[in-house]
C-alpha cells in the first residue's frame, strides 16, 4: 500500500491519467481509496518508512496519521503513531481523535473570524465607524 501511494502520486504527477477518478477506474478501486491513497504518500518519509517496516498498518490508520499531522503536527502524531505500532490502538479512536482535532480547529476559526472591528470607510477614507 505504501509503495502503491508513492507509484500513484507519481502517476498522477506525470498525468498518465486525466484524474484520479481515471486513475480509480483504471485500478478497479474506489475514488476514495485512491484519494486516501495519494493523500499518505504526503506524509514524512519516517513515518511513512515506520508503517511500511511494521506489518498490519493499512490505509486507515495512515491516513488519520496523515491528518492528525496536518491539524496538530508532527509531534502529536508520533504519538499516535507509536499506540499505532504496537497495536495499542484502533482507527475508531484516530478516527475520534482527528474529528475532535477538526472541530476545535473549526471553532477556533469561527472565534477568529468574530473577534475583531473592521473599519467602514466610503471611497473618500473618512471612518464613518467600524463592522464587528
Amino acid at each position: 500500500m505504501f509503495d502503491d501511494a508513492v507509484a500513484w502520486e507519481r502517476v498522477v504527477a506525470q498525468a498518465v491519467f486525466e484524474s484520479q477518478d481515471a486513475l480509480a477506474e483504471s485500478l478497479g478501486v474506489t475514488k476514495s481509496t485512491v484519494s486516501k491513497t495519494l493523500h499518505i504518500a504526503k506524509l514524512p518519509r519516517a513515518f511513512l518508512e515506520r508503517m511500511a517496516a511494521k506489518e498490519g498498518v493499512g490505509l486507515a490508520p495512515a491516513y488519520n496519521i496523515k491528518l492528525i499531522i496536518d491539524k496538530a503536527g508532527n509531534a502529536a502524531a508520533e504519538r499516535i503513531l507509536e499506540l499505532v505500532l504496537a497495536r495499542a490502538t484502533s482507527v475508531r479512536p484516530m478516527e475520534e481523535h482527528v474529528k475532535k482535532l477538526l472541530d476545535s480547529t473549526s471553532r477556533d476559526a469561527e472565534k477568529a473570524h468574530y473577534s475583531g472591528n473592521v473599519p467602514f470607510q466610503p471611497a473618500d477614507g473618512r471612518e464613518i465607524g467600524a463592522l464587528k
